[in-house]
């Protein structure tokens, strides 16, 4: 009797198959997860924008367009006088190449 240890042709193959076929499905879902979570950043940062500009207390009278550049993302913040405050709102393109757009409305005091 022949008792040889170690793995077969067909063993080595159909194992290598297996983990080829996971990663083929993992690989593009970890991309997307990777993306979504670059876009909670910017997310992130355009909430921190929003509220810098509303706390300032200057609401000025004018409309203005500011560009402001952060984790290579260009935001947009735009302010929108109305006659019982101001509408500011920023705008941006996610990493996942989406348009993205929130608003914060100051009360005039």
């Amino acid at each position: 009797m022949n008792n040889e240890k170690g793995l077969t042709l067909i063993e080595a193959v159909a194992t290598l198959s297996l983990i080829t076929f996971v990663a083929t499905i993992l690989l593009p879902i970890y991309s997307a997860l990777l993306l979504e979570k670059q876009t909670l950043s910017e997310t992130r940062v355009a909430y921190e924008l929003l509220e810098r500009e509303a706390l300032q207390g200057e609401i000025e009278k004018k409309e203005e367009k500011i560009h402001i550049e952060k984790m290579d993302t260009e935001y947009v913040l735009h302010k929108n006088v109305k006659k019982e405050g101001v509408d500011i709102c920023v705008r941006w393109r996610g990493a996942n190449k989406r348009q993205y757009e929130t608003c914060l409305f100051v009360w005039k005091r």
